[in-house]
């Protein structure tokens, strides 16, 4: 059986390194290119006042307040199903818009397991609101919605549960690398780090603070995955895999090598995403004047 030879991706990978060693003349630049953080995560279609919905949604659930108004720019009313088999969900099929908004917009919750963390359960809220702010886009302008779309990515086949270890971690690297998922994915990493004002004094520090996040250890277990994978000489586990994928995402592998080089191009894609982003959310929460030289940069 395959053990998993971790790497250390922070260091090895993530764009915070390369971004201060290779581009720190460009630092102050780009920061005022980006007038503030919501401009930022716009361009990575990450909506504005995620947390202030997701807060307000919070104080509905705490009261047990399953129907409310909103009425902002998008949303007119939303509703709370309870749910004991989900943490939370969009409920991309009976939430409706009209006039441009959504009314209702629905959301499935697990009350008892949503309470354990404020901050925990308030991200993960942005993380569904991700999805809904994604599908209210598509269908005002009257393209493919979001269920629609991620039937086609075989959504219910790589969600659905497997006690095969080997099949649940394919089944996760292909859910946590779809384009619809990272977005919500990088919605909830945000509500993480964001409104946390740190002055770090090392990139060693921002490893270590960032590890601690949940979203981005998920990150780095799925590209561990992948690099376990992509090593993998077992010759049966190759032919499974091979097998499996062809299966539950339609594809027409023959070799090992084109799973290869299938499982590079979505780790690539994730590191393009999640480390091009990630060092600007930091770069909002510290002291840029205290930072620009740490003593780790030569």
């Amino acid at each position: 059986m395959l053990k998993t030879k971790y790497k250390d991706y922070i260091k090895s990978h993530l764009f915070i390194e390369y971004y201060f060693k290779k581009k720190r003349l460009y630092l102050l630049e780009e920061l005022n290119y980006y007038k503030n953080i919501n401009q930022l995560l716009e361009n990575f279609g990450i909506f504005k006042n995620a947390d202030s919905i997701a807060n307000i949604i919070y104080k509905n659930i705490l009261n047990d307040n399953l129907e409310f108004n909103l009425n902002n720019d998008w949303i007119d009313n939303i509703k709370f199903m309870y749910n004991n088999t989900i943490i939370a969900a969009y409920d991309t099929k009976n939430s409706k818009i009209i006039n441009n908004k959504f009314n209702p917009l629905i959301l499935h919750i697990n009350k008892e397991k949503l309470l354990n963390d404020e901050n925990s359960v308030i991200s993960i809220i942005v993380h569904e609101l991700q999805h809904a702010y994604e599908d209210y886009n598509r269908q005002i302008k009257n393209k493919e919605n979001l269920m629609t779309s991620l039937l086609k990515n075989n959504y219910l086949k790589i969600t659905k549960y497997t006690d095969d270890e080997i099949k649940k971690q394919i089944n996760y690297i292909l859910y946590f690398s779809n384009k619809i998922e990272q977005n919500a994915f990088i919605a909830q990493l945000v509500k993480q780090i964001n409104n946390e004002k740190y002055n770090f004094n090392s990139i060693e520090e921002i490893y270590n603070y960032i590890k601690t996040k949940s979203v981005f250890k998920n990150y780095i277990k799925v590209l561990n995955w992948i690099d376990l994978y992509i090593n993998c000489n077992d010759l049966d586990i190759q032919n499974n895999i091979i097998n499996y994928l062809n299966n539950i995402i339609n594809n027409n592998f023959n070799t090992y090598n084109q799973v290869i080089k299938f499982l590079n191009n979505k780790k690539e894609k994730m590191l393009n995403k999640f480390n091009k982003i990630i060092p600007k959310i930091i770069y909002n929460n510290i002291s840029i004047s205290e930072f620009l030289l740490p003593s780790d940069f030569i």
